[in-house]
C-alpha cells in the first residue's frame, strides 16, 4: 500500500499556490531604487504559449533495516492560450502535447508515454493514453482565480472506460485521478501562472511572503519569501527560499505523523511585458522521520522541477 503510494504520488510541479501576500522592505539593500514596478500577470491582447515541465522527486526510506529508492519523474508540455473574455474575465485553454511518466525503485523500472500507452498490454498503464490531445478551457477573473472549468469530466470518463474491470487499475486510476485528473488540480495548474505576483508595485530589492504548498509523497504546508532581484530588457528576476520545519505534525493525506526539516529554493524569470513566466526553477531538500504503523521510518526527499514557457504567436 506504502509502495502504491509513492508510485502515484508522482509530483506534476512543485506545486506553489498562495492565499496572503504582504511586502517587506529592505531599506538596506544596494540594488534597491526608487523606481515601482507591477509585475503585470495578465496579457494585454491573447497570448499562445508552449510550456513545458519535468519535475523530479526521489525518495529515500529504510525500515528494518531494509533501504528503498524511488526515483519519480515526470514530463508534462502543452500548449496555453489566454484571451480577454469580458471586461473583468479572461477566456484560457489549455491542450497536452506531451505526458511521459518514469518510475524506477527496487522493484519497479517503468517509462510510459501518453503517445503510446493506449498500446500496452496494461490497463492501468492505458489511463495515460487520454492525455494525448486533451484541452481543459477555464474562464480566470481578473485576480487570477478560476470561476469555471470544461474538459474534466471527459478525461476522467475515458480513463475509466480504459481501465475495464481490473480492480488493480481501478485502485491505480483512483489515486492517478485524484493527483491529475481533478478539479483541484486543473485550477491549481492553471492559477500558478498568476500566483507568484505581489498585490502591489514594488522596488527592485523588495520581498514577499507567500503561504504554499509542497506536494510529494507527502503534502506539507510552507511558507516562502520571494525577492525581486531585477528587471532587465522587460524579465523580472526573482527569487524563493523556504526553511521548512515539521513537529510532530499529523500528515492528512497518508494519516501519520512526520518530524521533517528542510529548505526550498528556486529562481523564476518573468515577461512582465507579455504577462507570462518565462523560466522557473526550483529544488527542494527535506529529511526526517515519519511513523508507519508503529514504527519511525528515516526518510529523506529531494525534488527538482523546471518549467520554461515561450511564445508561440
Amino acid at each position: 500500500m506504502i509502495k502504491d503510494r509513492i508510485v502515484f504520488s508522482l509530483i506534476f510541479y512543485i506545486i506553489l499556490f498562495f492565499t496572503s501576500c504582504k511586502i517587506k522592505d529592505e531599506k538596506n539593500s544596494a540594488i534597491n531604487t526608487n523606481q515601482l514596478f507591477f509585475l503585470n500577470f495578465f496579457p494585454k491582447d491573447s497570448i499562445k504559449l508552449q510550456y513545458d515541465n519535468t519535475a523530479e522527486t526521489e525518495i529515500e526510506r529504510e525500515i528494518n533495516g531494509e533501504k528503498t529508492n524511488v526515483l519519480n519523474k515526470i514530463e508534462t508540455g502543452f500548449i496555453y492560450k489566454i484571451k480577454k473574455d469580458t471586461t473583468n474575465t479572461y477566456a484560457a485553454i489549455l491542450q497536452y502535447n506531451k505526458f511521459k511518466v518514469y518510475v524506477k525503485s527496487n522493484e519497479t523500472d517503468k517509462e510510459l508515454d501518453a503517445n503510446s500507452a493506449i498500446n500496452s498490454y496494461d490497463p492501468a498503464d492505458r489511463v495515460l493514453s487520454v492525455f494525448k490531445g486533451a484541452v481543459i478551457s477555464a474562464i480566470i477573473n481578473s485576480q487570477g482565480k478560476v470561476k469555471s472549468l470544461a474538459g474534466i469530466k471527459e478525461i476522467n470518463d475515458k480513463m475509466y472506460a480504459l481501465s475495464g474491470d481490473d480492480p488493480r487499475s481501478i485502485e491505480a486510476l483512483k489515486s492517478f485521478s485524484k493527483q491529475y485528473a481533478s478539479e483541484d488540480f486543473f485550477i491549481k495548474t492553471i492559477e500558478q501562472n498568476f500566483r507568484y505576483y505581489p498585490s502591489k508595485s514594488i522596488n527592485i530589492g523588495d520581498s514577499w511572503e507567500q503561504d504554499d504548498t509542497v506536494k510529494s509523497y507527502i503534502i506539507l504546508p510552507i511558507k516562502t519569501i520571494y525577492k525581486l532581484k531585477s528587471i532587465e530588457d522587460g524579465i523580472a528576476t526573482l527569487s524563493l527560499s523556504s526553511n521548512i520545519e515539521i513537529k510532530n505534525q499529523i500528515l492528512q493525506d497518508i494519516g501519520t505523523t512526520a518530524n521533517i526539516e528542510g529548505k526550498q529554493e528556486g529562481e523564476i524569470k518573468i515577461d512582465i511585458r507579455k504577462g507570462y513566466i518565462q523560466k522557473s526553477l526550483t529544488s527542494l531538500k527535506l529529511k526526517g522521520e515519519i511513523d508507519i504503523n508503529g514504527i519511525e521510518v528515516p526518510i529523506r526527499i529531494s525534488m527538482k522541477d523546471l518549467t520554461v514557457g515561450k511564445i508561440l504567436n
